[in-house]
């Protein structure tokens, strides 16, 4: 029979203690993804928590970024942030990353990139989140490259994610007959929720 004696259960506390903290750092770095980051925004948004919105987004030149769209967003039920939103896709380049981002108006589907930099090893959205050249002069020549790039990448992706979504949309209505504008929004809800399990499928107002 083994005996676990003091040395050996010092060295299996310590062996534990150390897994545990490689699994608490290995959350942590996979909670920090552009995607998740773009999700705790979007959260922030619903609550109305001006604070903790400003704190996603870049300080470019040292300045607070103007947050005046996000008064905008509070003010309305159905734009970027505030509408059903999921996120459909991402793509990191470097110190850069772009979020694909989904809003739900009525029945229509509307996709937007949401460009990212890293910033002291975290993520921070651009202030104007869809528009890269408010970066330009701001960041290093290989972050702003790596922002070209990602905006080059985004266009054609833009166009096959809608081009996937609308077969997925056709193959999963079960009735013979075209579905209602409520069952539309019904059935896009559904499907963009599975796509996105941490999406928003309610405006900020539900």
């Amino acid at each position: 029979m083994h005996i676990l004696n003091e040395t050996n259960f010092t060295m299996f506390m310590r062996l534990s203690f150390a897994l545990f903290l490689f699994g608490f750092i290995g959350v942590s770095l996979q909670a920090d993804e552009p995607s998740d980051v773009v999700h705790r925004l979007t959260d922030a948004i619903r609550k109305g928590d001006k604070k903790a919105i400003a704190s996603f987004y870049a300080k470019l030149n040292d300045m607070s970024p103007d947050l005046s769209v996000i008064d905008r967003l509070l003010e309305s039920d159905e734009n970027d942030f505030v509408s059903p939103t999921w996120c459909f896709d991402n793509k990191t380049s470097g110190e850069a990353a772009v979020v694909l981002v989904g809003s739900l108006k009525a029945r229509k589907l509307d996709v937007d990139p949401c460009y990212l930099i890293r910033v002291a090893g975290e993520w921070r959205i651009l202030p104007a989140h869809t528009q890269i050249e408010v970066a330009r002069g701001a960041v290093p020549d290989a972050t702003m490259k790596s922002l070209q790039e990602l905006a080059d990448w985004y266009k054609p992706r833009k166009k096959s994610l809608y081009e996937e979504i609308g077969k997925e949309l056709a193959a999963t209505w079960k009735k013979d007959a075209p579905p209602t504008e409520a069952e539309a929004r019904l059935h896009m809800i559904e499907v963009f929720s599975k796509r996105d399990p941490k999406g928003h499928p309610t405006s900020k107002t539900k």
